[in-house]
Parts: structure tokens; C-alpha cells; sequence
């Protein structure tokens, strides 16, 4: 794999999320770059909490995995669950951490020898990071698929004291910088000045089953296959007025059914079993439209404002209509609309919804959607598209490929 002219082949994965594909992080790693991750040597996962799954690699190579913050757990009892997060998180003790994953690091052979993709999502990768260069330089290329950093406060974007410097060194000493959405590339871009490749997961390359015929005098049927949480429900709740009524049902395919709000605990609305990746567009064939929640909070602006989700272009891919609901402003919205690839609810009003139903009950309109959505994913979101991109990343890197 050695080339004198562009380097090495990247060799391994540091980052707050696995590389598997049981979430969507590790999905888009798996649809973008393929078998090539079948080359790393090394995967270090700098942040794991008992209730997620263990990374388990197939094949025999270095798996790092660091739980995190097991003593707040044991602080607990003593401080009570405020005063032991609040201990847990001081940055003192999250900079120990961060000396333990690098020391950790430290010990592979590969690290200073080949390049390697690092995937930050909050501060452990990037101190370990910052810790490991004190003993020289790293290759690395760098891909951001989340800011976790940046919060949305008294109007403007804001980090942590010493976070914005510690990922304006990180992104400008990387040898290429990806990122999930053209929002973040514009934003790092004015506030680092740092230029980057938007990289996110492509639509699947699977038969698009043919959607079964709406039936026009019964309620819609929508879907959502995904996570519920903070980022989700408050979107969701949206649709409680039409779920109520009996105007919709709505199924909701989840790894976490105990998150879903209890407003959303109704008739109407079912908890179904999470399924693989690669059973969404069969099963959402059986629906009239897949519903694609991002909240309207302040508190979650981050999420929504930057972020294209994994099933983004699942949804857009799929055999039925997308029903996006969320800010006007957020990536995946102002996408959606470039390309009308999505029926459209930015307020959270009982007008907005209604609107949207109304659309949806529409064939002319739901056959325009569906058109806008395939230019879209053709245009945008193919694998073709993503790996093109991606291979470009390595040729900005100089990295063979």
C-alpha cells in the first residue's frame, strides 16, 4: 500500500462512536468507505457507556475501548446524581481521561508511522488528540459528523472556554477536513477558516420497492424508524393532534421505545421493533409517508441547525413521501426544499400539520415530492456522489487510495 508520491493508506479509527454499523455514525463510515475499513488496523472508541453495545470487530485487530466515567457511578451513593456528574465532567477530570485514551494510543505501533481518520464528536478525541501531538505531529484526516461542542445561546453560536481553540487547532493541523453538512462546512469555513469537504451518508444501493396504493377514505399511515430522544420528540409531538383525531397512525420502529413521550402514548400510535438498515425501504413501502422528526428547541439547535441525519437519504431514497418536520433553518430542511424532495412542516402549529396532510392525501403532490426526491439523492446523496467526494478528501490528504 506504500505509494512514494501520495503516503500512506489510512490505518485506523479514533473517535466517541464505534465504526460498526449499529448506529448512524457507523453506518455512513460503513456506506462511504466500504471495504476500505476492512484495511484499518487499529479502532479506538474514546468514550463507552454500559448501556451502549460493545464494539465487536470481525476480524483480529487493535480494539480500544474506554468506558467512561465509571466513578461517578461509585460517586453516586455519596454525592447524589447531580454532584458526581457535575464532578465527573470538571475539566480536570475529563483532561485525565484523555491522558489515560492517549497513553492508550500511544502503545500502537502504526499511529506516528500511518495516516489515520478521526471522527470527533465532543472534547476526549480532541484533548487525546492534543495530548499525543505534545510528542510530535499526527497524520490524520479529519471527518465531523457532530459538534457536540457548539450550543446555540443569546443568539449566536458559542463553545465551551478553551473547546473553540482546542478544534480550531485540531481542523487546521489535519491533513483533510470532512464534514456532514454544507452548514458546517460554510461555519467552520467563517469561524476557523478552514476549508472542507461536506461528506454525508449516501441513500442506500438497494431495489426500491414498489409503495402500496394509499387508501384515500382511511387515516395515513406514517412511520418513523430511528432513535427518539431530545432531538426527536418534541418534533414528533407535532403530530399528536392528527394521531388523536384518528386522521393518521402512526408505527415507530426504535431501539429505545421507553424515550418516546408520554403524549405519544396513545392510540394511534405503535412501538414496533428496530430493524436493520437494511429492511427500511421494504418496510416503509408498506406506509403512505416516513415521518423525519428534528426538533425545534434552542437547546438542540446544534443538532438540527448542522446535522444530516443517516436517514436522511434512507428517507428520501425511499418509496414513499417524506414527511420532514422541523426548523426552517436546519440542514436537512433547507436541502429538502432546494430539491421540494419533501412535504414540509416548519411550525409547530395545528395549521402547519393540517397543511401537510392535506399534501400528502394529494397524488399530483406526492408524485412531485417523490420526483424532486429522486434528483435530489441522485444529485447529492448516491454512493457514487459520497465516494467521489471522499476520494477527494484523500487527494487533498495526499493519501493513497
Amino acid at each position: 500500500m506504500l505509494n512514494t508520491s501520495t503516503g500512506y493508506q489510512l490505518r485506523g479509527f479514533l473517535s466517541e462512536m464505534s465504526a460498526e454499523p449499529i448506529h448512524g455514525g457507523g453506518v455512513t463510515l460503513q456506506r462511504v468507505l466500504g471495504e476500505q475499513l476492512q484495511e484499518f488496523e487499529w479502532f479506538a472508541k474514546t468514550l463507552w457507556f454500559p448501556q451502549q453495545p460493545r464494539p465487536k470487530y470481525s476480524r483480529n485487530v487493535t480494539n480500544l475501548v474506554f468506558p467512561g466515567w465509571q466513578h461517578e457511578r461509585w460517586l453516586r451513593p455519596v454525592m447524589g446524581c447531580r454532584g458526581a456528574w457535575k464532578l465527573a465532567n470538571a475539566g480536570w477530570i475529563r483532561e485525565a481521561f484523555a491522558r489515560q485514551v492517549a497513553r492508550a494510543l500511544n502503545g500502537i505501533p502504526s499511529l506516528r508511522e500511518s495516516p489515520f481518520l478521526v471522527c470527533p464528536q465532543a472534547d476526549i478525541t480532541l484533548r487525546a488528540m492534543r495530548i499525543l501531538q505534545r510528542n510530535g505531529p499526527l497524520n490524520y484526516v479529519t471527518w465531523v459528523m457532530d459538534d457536540h461542542l457548539v450550543r446555540w445561546r443569546n443568539r449566536r453560536w458559542e463553545y465551551p472556554i478553551g473547546m473553540e481553540d482546542l478544534l480550531r487547532s485540531h481542523l487546521q493541523e489535519a491533513r483533510a477536513v470532512c464534514v456532514i453538512s454544507d452548514t458546517m462546512r460554510d461555519f467552520y469555513q467563517e469561524r476557523f477558516g478552514v476549508e472542507s469537504i461536506v461528506l454525508h451518508s449516501p441513500a442506500p444501493e438497494v431495489v426500491v420497492p414498489v409503495a402500496q396504493r394509499m387508501d384515500s377514505a382511511g387515516p395515513l399511515r406514517l412511520v418513523y424508524l430511528g432513535s427518539v430522544g431530545p432531538w426527536q420528540n418534541d418534533a414528533l409531538e407535532v403530530l399528536q393532534p392528527v394521531v388523536r383525531s384518528g386522521e393518521v397512525v402512526l408505527d415507530v420502529y426504535t431501539r429505545q421505545p421507553e424515550l418516546l413521550p408520554d403524549s405519544l402514548r396513545c392510540e394511534g400510535v405503535t412501538l414496533c421493533d428496530p430493524i436493520p438498515a437494511s429492511e427500511v425501504q421494504t418496510t416503509s413501502a408498506r406506509y403512505d409517508a416516513t415521518v423525519l422528526p428534528l426538533s425545534f428547541r434552542d437547546e438542540m439547535r446544534q443538532m438540527s441547525y448542522f446535522n444530516i441525519a443517516t436517514k436522511f437519504s434512507e428517507c428520501l431514497g425511499g418509496p414513499v413521501p417524506t414527511l420532514l418536520i422541523g426548523p426552517e433553518d436546519a440542514a436537512m430542511t433547507r436541502t429538502a426544499g432546494r430539491y421540494q424532495a419533501a412535504i414540509l412542516v416548519t411550525a409547530t402549529s395545528t395549521e402547519a400539520v393540517a397543511s401537510a396532510i392535506r399534501q400528502l392525501r394529494s397524488e399530483p403532490v406526492r408524485d412531485d415530492v417523490l420526483r424532486g426526491a429522486r434528483v435530489c439523492v441522485q444529485a447529492e446523496m448516491s454512493q457514487d456522489v459520497m465516494r467521489k467526494r471522499w476520494k477527494s478528501a484523500w487527494l487533498t490528504a495526499g493519501i493513497d487510495h
